[in-house]
């Protein structure tokens, strides 16, 4: 409802200012391809970092959103610091599943995720390669209504972009030792026909994403996206990747990587 109703008064707004029924400017597609491939937008600096980059590749515009959910929102995947694209990558409304996002279960029942307290981000193009890097102090742990920073666990998270390839590197270390009951991370998916492509690899025969990959984790399994929570905005989701690395103690840095491959 809400979303619909932001499309209302946007709508309204466009009206109001003279653009109802008007035709779009021909050469609309042509000055889109003058804006820059990579943008980098900052939103505040200091303390914690608010950014967003903003990639044009293929067709494609990818957002990556490094921000807050704050209450009500932080533990939902659409405020995940991961990349989304209108039809091909997206987060589901009010879901919480791990999304690109590992998911740390604490063998005391707590539940931590990178999500909140980014600091020290940086960014920079090479070629037509885009980087973007952070570090966090401290993990979200997840079950209260708002973001509460937990210092058990610390991470530093790379991203790499290039055409038509996004890469992820999480490297978590903790500050004592700390035992872990299960570390989740899932790809929920447009893309049909999935095939095992290797240990920890998916390759799918259909639709935008053609490959998912992950390491560090002790397997990954590949199904059709099921359940209520697999549904975004512009439609359910087809598949669904699950990466799981089982419990132990986190005593040394621990490398978390995924990479996926689209048209």
């Amino acid at each position: 409802m809400s979303l619909a109703r932001q499309y209302i008064y946007t709508n309204a707004l466009w009206n109001a200012l003279g653009y109802k029924r008007a035709a779009p400017s021909p050469g609309y597609a042509a000055w889109l391809e003058t804006l820059p491939a990579a943008r980098f937008t900052w939103f505040a600096r200091g303390a914690q970092d608010r950014a967003l980059l903003t990639l044009r590749d293929r067709g494609h515009v990818i957002g990556l959103p490094i921000i807050n959910g704050a209450e009500d929102q932080h533990m939902h995947n659409p405020y995940f610091p991961i990349p989304f694209a209108g039809g091909m990558l997206q987060g589901s409304a009010d879901a919480s599943f791990p999304q690109l996002t590992p998911r740390f279960a604490l063998a005391d029942g707590s539940v931590l995720m990178p999500l909140a307290w980014f600091r020290d981000v940086t960014w920079q193009r090479r070629g037509d390669r885009t980087i973007v890097g952070w570090r966090q102090d401290a993990m979200d742990r997840m079950g209260g209504n708002a973001p509460a920073p937990d210092k058990r666990i610390a991470v530093s998270t790379r991203y790499e972009f290039a055409p038509g390839r996004i890469t992820r590197t999480d490297v978590y270390r903790a500050a004592a030792p700390v035992d872990l009951s299960e570390v989740a991370l899932e790809f929920a998916s447009f893309s049909g026909d999935p095939r095992s492509a290797g240990p920890g690899a998916v390759r799918f025969g259909a639709g935008e994403v053609t490959g998912f990959s992950a390491t560090g984790y002790d397997g990954c399994t590949v199904g059709p996206a099921t359940g209520k929570e697999y549904r975004a905005p512009t439609g359910a989701f087809a598949s669904l990747v699950r990466c799981t690395l089982a419990g132990r103690r986190l005593a040394a840095p621990l490398t978390l990587t995924w990479s996926l491959s689209y048209k």
